[in-house]
């Protein structure tokens, strides 16, 4: 799952694997240092496992 965040410096919207919040990255358009949010609850998309896998579906 990614999470979507804007740097606060320079305003370019980024994209990171929701794994790596909390760790701070430096913005590729700006070079300010900034950490990752933790995704927005309201924006995460559940998907249930079952229902996706190859065994379900095959």
């Amino acid at each position: 799952m990614d999470v979507t965040f804007v740097c606060p410096n320079c305003r370019q919207e980024l994209e990171a694997d929701a794994t790596l919040a909390g760790t701070q990255i430096q913005c590729p358009a700006c070079g300010q240092r900034i950490t990752i949010p933790e995704p927005d609850p309201a924006t995460v998309k559940v998907i249930n496992p079952i229902s996706s896998s190859a065994a379900a579906q095959g």
